[in-house]
């Protein structure tokens, strides 16, 4: 059997890795990594893929129990067989797609050689844990065999003697039974005398109480000055505020005291200083405005002095009044009239084309105005046409049950001329 391609779809570390084993002309492939990059992990994937996942893996850590799936591609000889493997009771083995394979463990057989899970392990499942675990078995074998085994494979021909070396050693350290000479028991010694010494200084219940109650009293006293120094702070602090501030309260109650012997006064807006400075400014304008209009207004009073009325004109003022407010209407209406000839200019357009779409000629619009009938001819004859409308529509529905019945006649009459046929012929009417 060779192994062509190991995928490493969910177990351990891995998800959806896979190591690609080609053949080559020398078929050994040596795969290497650093520590905890998966070598070990990929070597037990390899046995569980051929001998199934054991109950209790330990390659669960990322992917559960019913994810964890392996496979790869075996070849042997000409034959190759792809598959994978799922952690369950039944259908473990399936193809590439998924889906469980027919045959389940039996479709390995060929490939396996009648060889098992220990067999594999043993021959081909080496691991720096397994090399180890079998050299303590040997080392702990208690008999000349195992011993002379331990010696022919390290090449220490005086295993016996330095066996009895540490035996030794061990004894010097401890012993079911107490001797001074062993370390044991002279470091338990040592032990026992520092527990007493301990004791010697520990407190007892009582002391530890008072101690405690002393400490306890203590840090309540401590609080309290603490409370203490800090009502003292703070009115420490507010007298300092007070010294600062006293020679301005002062003057402020000698400012006050100056203000109430003035008596009731005006009280001005904030910026009042500033509103008399514009106030200043409008009336430097207008007393400007005043000297240049007075001049004027004496020529116009000297001009109206000048004016002669006609009394026939004031009494109609009225009137006048009433004509200038018509002239602005009027001069509004001239300034609209070519706007006003524009939508007479496209009526008139308009009602030409309506004429000429019922054959009406005229030079003159005022011809084409008495030529429109007035509105009750014009609902009479709507009446008329859609009367005449309602009566086209009854008569087309008569006409065709008229031609109806009449092939119907046809028909019928065609029927009788072929009685009337089989009535002349011999034999008629049938016996």
């Amino acid at each position: 059997m060779r192994l062509a391609r190991l995928d490493l779809l969910r177990y351990g570390r891995f998800t959806d890795a896979s190591i690609e084993l080609p053949r080559a002309e020398r078929d050994i492939h040596i795969v290497f990594g650093a520590n905890e990059a998966g070598k070990t992990t990929s070597l037990r994937a390899i046995e569980d893929l051929l001998f199934g996942i054991p109950e209790r893996s330990p390659y669960n850590f990322l992917h559960s129990y019913d994810a964890m799936r392996v496979g790869a591609v075996l070849e042997n000889g000409g034959d190759s067989f792809e598959f994978q493997r799922r952690k369950t009771r039944r259908d473990m083995i399936l193809g590439p797609d998924g889906d469980p394979l027919p045959g389940d463990e039996r479709l390995l057989a060929p490939f396996l050689g009648g060889a098992d899970r220990v067999y594999f392990d043993r021959m081909f499942n080496l691991s720096h844990g397994r090399l180890a675990e079998g050299g303590r078995a040997i080392i702990e074998a208690k008999d000349d065999v195992g011993q002379m085994l331990f010696a022919a494979g390290t090449g220490l021909a005086d295993l016996r003697e330095r066996l009895k070396q540490l035996e030794e050693e061990a004894d010097g350290l401890w012993a079911p039974r107490k001797s001074d000479r062993r370390l044991y028991y002279k470091a338990q010694d040592r032990l026992e005398e520092a527990q007493s010494r301990q004791r010697e200084h520990s407190l007892t219940v009582s002391a530890w109480r008072t101690a405690r109650k002393t400490l306890s009293d203590a840090e309540k006293t401590l609080q309290e000055r603490r409370q203490e120094h800090e009502a003292m702070s703070k009115e420490l602090k507010k007298l300092a505020r007070i010294r600062r501030v006293h020679g301005a309260v002062r003057q402020r109650r000698e400012l006050t005291q100056e203000i109430a012997a003035l008596g009731d006064v005006v009280v001005l807006a904030e910026d009042a200083a500033e509103q008399l400075a514009q106030a200043e400014q409008r009336d430097a304008k207008i007393r400007a405005q005043v000297d240049v209009l007075a001049p004027q207004l004496e020529e116009a009073r000297q001009a109206l002095k000048a004016i002669t009325f006609d009394d026939a004109l004031v009494r109609r003022a009225d009137e006048i009044t009433q004509l200038d407010e018509q002239r602005i209407a009027v001069r509004s209406e001239r300034e609209d009239l070519p706007k006003r000839r524009d939508e007479y200019r496209l009526e008139l357009e308009a009602l030409a084309r309506l004429a000429a779409e019922i054959g009406w000629e005229f030079e003159d619009p005022s011809e084409l105005v008495e030529r429109i009938p007035s509105r009750s001819n014009v609902n009479r004859y709507g009446n008329f046409w859609h009367g005449m409308g309602n009566w086209q529509r009854s008569y087309a529905a008569r006409a065709r049950r008229w031609r109806r019945r009449r092939l119907d006649c046809r028909k019928r009459r065609s029927v009788w001329r072929r009685l009337e046929k089989r009535r002349t012929c011999p034999g008629w009417p049938p016996s």
